[in-house]
């Protein structure tokens, strides 16, 4: 990624995605994004304007795929659920809105395809970016809360190195982990892995809790 889009493209998706709570059409966001590019790098010619309208235009893009993504994973029942709870962890955590809908849609998406309901998977998803958003802060996280996401993400699904050694949070495996899965196994006739998802979450969530 180059400097330019790195910077002031970065800039541009924070404020796209801020607004209209993620509701604009790839065609707006393409004028309004180009209409700013040109405004910005006025000063700087003819070949920055176009640098900088390429960039922007691939932000713009990478906006909207982003946005559908989020809108796939959740589906259109939990779209202002979905959306509310975006909104609220974004404003939480000083985060772009696209950023947060890239998190929960990541996780969301591995949980769906383990079984989990939409309304389900929304629901850790969430309780994933919020645990995030606190170690990314609280421990200085290189990468921030995304990084944080992908990491907690890979450990309830079982892959724990990631999440123990970067993020200092280990979920011991033992006689008691493996009563409370049989128990939601029972109780909430989840799979084992989805049981063990559920388990891996809520320890990690009171450890960092019991941590600060």
């Amino acid at each position: 990624m180059s400097m330019l889009t790195g910077t002031l493209g970065a800039a541009i998706f924070k404020i796209v995605a801020d607004t209209k709570q993620f509701r604009v059409t790839l065609k707006q966001l393409k004028k309004n994004i180009l209409a700013f590019a040109a405004v910005v790098a006025i000063g700087f010619g003819v070949k920055k304007i176009f640098d900088f309208g390429k960039a922007a235009l691939q932000v713009s893009s990478d906006f909207n795929e982003v946005r559908n993504r989020f809108s796939a994973v959740f589906g259109q029942k939990l779209n202002k659920e979905a959306e509310d709870t975006a909104n609220s962890i974004a404003k939480e955590f000083d985060l772009a809105g696209g950023t947060v809908r890239r998190m929960l849609a990541d996780t969301g998406d591995l949980l769906v395809g383990l079984g989990f309901t939409r309304k389900e998977a929304l629901r850790m998803a969430k309780q994933v970016a919020q645990l995030s958003g606190d170690l990314a802060s609280f421990q200085d996280v290189e990468g921030g809360a995304t990084v944080a996401a992908q990491r907690l993400t890979s450990m309830i699904l079982g892959n724990t190195r990631a999440a123990r050694e970067s993020l200092k949070v280990f979920v011991l495996q033992n006689k008691a982990f493996n009563k409370q899965v049989n128990l939601l196994m029972r109780t909430k006739n989840l799979t084992e892995l989805q049981a063990r998802a559920e388990v891996f979450l809520e320890r990690a969530r009171k450890q960092s809790e019991c941590s600060w």
